[in-house]
């Protein structure tokens, strides 16, 4: 791989995990409107639930309160969402050199 492409696939990667940490912070802001929380319990809570399990609660919160029968636009969204997250580790590793795929590597 060129220095040219790296440095693109650390933008990409850059820019992915910019919109993955968005999209976690708004489930974590709807876990705490759901639960009625303080930000103090629910920040603790929610870095205690993995990112899947967040997107089904907020997922079953929302079709549970569709009364205006837009179940599939609830399952098209996180379908997109988790989708998406899925791909975090494929992206991030096949963007690394083989050399970096090492727990050896400094990363600094």
């Amino acid at each position: 791989m060129t220095t040219g492409s790296l440095d693109r696939a650390d933008v990409l990667v850059g820019r992915f995990f910019r919109l993955f940490g968005a999209i976690e912070l708004e489930l974590n802001e709807a876990i705490r409107k759901l639960f009625e929380l303080s930000n103090d319990s629910a920040e603790t809570i929610c870095a205690n639930l993995e990112f899947f399990k967040k997107v089904n609660i907020v997922r079953s919160a929302l079709s549970d309160q569709d009364k205006e029968g837009k179940r599939k636009e609830i399952d098209k969204l996180f379908g997109c969402i988790t989708s998406t997250a899925s791909l975090s580790p494929t992206i991030w590793a096949s963007e690394m050199p083989p050399s970096a795929r090492s727990w050896d590597v400094d990363l600094a």
